[in-house]
């Protein structure tokens, strides 16, 4: 019998514990799912140092976790609307009014006013070379809600350089606890930054839009894209954004998921290095773009999230090349080689003046497909007899690199709808972002009589007329243009890609349980 009690005692003791265990399992479960429902965890493969706008291009992500937010913003026709401003007037060719809207607090709870705004624009002259040359500011006066922006030259295309990202409006003076953020007047607040780990945000109660409904989000960085994939899967996670092509095709077969994808304008292409002795022929250059598999990259190393590209911008927008994608043609690139006077020998290989014909490519990480692009077009060279030697870099260091032959490299061409800040940048002799040091006198007064021009059609024509110089030179090639993506688990809404890039986190963002 005692042994019998015993065992009932321990029974019933477990039974007890069991219940117990129960009741608190539910109620820890309810409680995580409270909590779950009130906050994001968001996965990138990119970070940043710091999101202040006016640093590099940090602006980019000072936006995207909604932080920030500028005068103007671009819509997913890539039309640009007022955002912080509630409307812009051109007075005169050099001249603009812009109303600031009467509603907006920064997250310090400062009211947002003219001298505000005009404040935060001198900063960003002064620390930003890009920003200056692109916007050509001469003067900034401000009263009351209104700011009177006076250019240097006639400059058509302002407000939408006032969507870009540096212009993110701050308060210059305030001040924010973890040195790496800025006092901004979007939805969501930085608390904490991790170096190249991540951020927590918290939701802006004060918020001049609208209610943020989740109060909490935290940026996860990955190194690879496939861990913050398997992260997506295990609920570490509840969305991503930069996972490559052959996952994104997964999820679209998967259910629970939600994706959020739009047409943009980034480009994977490469950019031809100058200053190389073998790649100044041009012959050189031509006979690399013959060997392009620009369809077999689309359809098999991208998975189908490319459009093989013609040029840096899709057919969709008026000022686009509109023309076929090049068929690769492996015996014109083995004639041109040959002109050249690189010659095949018994190895397979080429040489010139007793020397084998050597190419040294760049490649990176910050997007999976770059360098899966590279080793397929080492192969392609390798088959028409080209030595191909693969450095791997960080993307950082692009713009100081100068003892290469191409590189792999990405950018969104057109994110304020206009072509001309990627000629700006990237095309000019004297771009910031010219990493192939190209120079063309023709091209350099082309992009100068764009900057000023007005009409849309005349803009048109010019920008045409600089990518077929651009063509004839050989300047870049272009592989193709991503779709912009953003993959969710199927408890989040409010969430989408824009065809800007620039927009994620607003305060629409929501979490069911």
């Amino acid at each position: 019998m005692k042994k019998q009690g015993w065992r009932w005692i321990v029974g019933l003791s477990l039974m007890v514990l069991l219940v117990l265990g129960g009741i608190l399992f539910f109620r820890q479960k309810k409680y995580q799912n409270t909590v779950a429902s009130n906050k994001v965890v968001m996965g990138y493969t990119q970070f940043p140092a710091n999101i202040d706008p006016v640093k590099e291009y940090n602006g980019w992500f000072t936006v995207r976790y909604g932080v920030g937010e500028t005068l103007f913003k671009m819509t997913d026709q890539l039309a640009v609307t007022p955002w912080l401003a509630s409307k812009g007037i051109q007075l005169s060719s050099n001249e603009w009014e812009i109303q600031i809207r009467d509603d907006l607090t920064f997250q310090n709870g400062k009211k947002v006013t003219g001298e505000k705004v005009k404040t935060s624009l001198e900063r960003l002259l002064a620390q930003n070379k890009r920003a200056a040359s692109d916007l050509g500011i001469d003067q900034i006066r401000a009263s009351d809600q209104t700011v009177w922006i006076v250019t240097k030259y006639p400059q058509p295309l302002l407000l939408n350089l006032l969507a870009e990202p540096y212009a993110t409006i701050i308060d210059s003076k305030g001040k924010e606890k973890t040195g790496k953020s800025i006092v901004g007047t979007g939805p969501y607040i930085m608390t904490e930054f991790r170096p190249e780990n991540g951020a927590l945000l918290r939701a802006n109660d004060h918020y001049w839009a609208g209610k943020v409904s989740v109060k909490e989000v935290e940026i996860r960085s990955f190194s690879d894209p496939t861990s913050m994939s398997l992260a997506l899967e295990s609920g570490e996670i509840d969305a991503a954004y930069g996972l490559p092509a052959a996952n994104l095709a997964n999820y679209k077969k998967k259910a629970g998921y939600r994706i959020s994808q739009v047409d943009g304008s980034r480009f994977l292409a490469y950019v031809y290095n100058f200053l190389d002795p073998i790649i100044q022929d041009v012959r050189v250059r031509k006979a690399i773009d013959l060997v392009l598999e620009r369809r077999a990259y689309s359809q098999s190393l991208f998975q189908g999230a490319t459009i093989p590209a013609v040029g840096a911008f899709p057919e969709t927008f008026s000022f686009a090349l509109k023309k076929k994608v090049i068929r690769p043609n492996q015996k014109e690139a083995q004639n041109l080689l040959d002109q050249a006077g690189y010659i095949k020998q018994a190895d397979g290989y080429r040489y010139k003046d007793g020397k084998k014909m050597t190419l040294t490519v760049l490649s990176y990480n910050r997007l999976p497909e770059i360098p899966l692009a590279v080793q397929a077009t080492q192969a392609e060279l390798k088959a028409i007899g080209v030595d191909v030697r693969i450095r791997l870099v960080e993307v950082g260091a692009l713009a100081t690199e100068k003892d290469y032959s191409f590189t792999a490299y990405t950018m969104v061409a057109a994110p304020v709808g206009d072509p001309y800040p990627f000629f700006k940048g990237s095309v000019a002799s004297d771009g910031a972002v010219n990493l192939g040091h190209y120079q063309n006198a023709q091209v350099d007064r082309l992009i100068q009589e764009l900057a000023t021009t007005a009409s849309a059609s005349q803009r048109n024509d010019l920008s045409q007329a600089i990518q077929e110089q651009m063509e004839k030179d050989q300047m870049m090639s272009f592989l193709g243009t991503f779709q912009v993506a953003v993959i969710m688990n199927h408890h989040i809404s409010g969430l989408s890609s824009s065809a800007s890039d620039y927009y994620h986190l607003t305060y629409q963002l929501k979490k069911e349980p």
